[in-house]
């Protein structure tokens, strides 16, 4: 998926941008992301407290609402346990963020698009530009990509 913007006005703009991706999985307790180590990222649950990513693989077993923050420019990201029995490799080049979402119970449960039990069967996991607006000037452009790769479990390097 490629995200183009482009300026045809005389005055700059600043604007953000999320790729929004959510993935069918059996149960999302059993899933892995792998790649955000050591980044840090906004705790949108916690009142926007930013935290250092100490596991190798994050996993879920409540409302998560996270930003990592300025990944290089070229990034990826596996998430394990997918519908199959496939991993998605999330790959990324110009969307320094990723954001990791699931709303668990209660939140699943005041939204009126979702089943109160959908919350186990998927998982969001997008690229974006969010934590800070990007500014395009006149007559620039700005692009960004997001490739999604179906693996094999046992391809996976997790």
């Amino acid at each position: 998926m490629d995200f183009k913007v482009i300026n045809c006005d005389d005055k700059s703009f600043s604007f953000t941008c999320l790729l929004h991706t959510y993935f069918g999985v059996p149960d999302v307790r059993k899933c892995k992301i792998s790649g955000l180590q050591e980044l840090t990222y906004v705790d949108k649950v916690a009142s926007g407290e930013r935290f250092s990513e100490a596991k190798e693989q994050v996993t879920i077993s409540e409302n998560v609402d996270r930003v990592y923050e300025k990944t290089p420019a070229y990034w990826e990201h596996l998430v394990t346990a997918v519908n199959g029995g496939y991993c998605i490799s999330l790959q990324k080049h110009n969307m320094p963020d990723t954001v990791v979402w699931n709303p668990w119970i209660e939140k699943a449960k005041a939204m009126t698009d979702f089943g109160d039990d959908e919350y186990l069967k998927m998982l969001c996991v997008e690229a974006g530009y969010v934590s800070e607006p990007f500014t395009l000037k006149a007559g620039e452009i700005y692009e960004g990509t997001q490739v999604l790769i179906a693996l094999p479990a046992s391809d996976s390097s997790l």
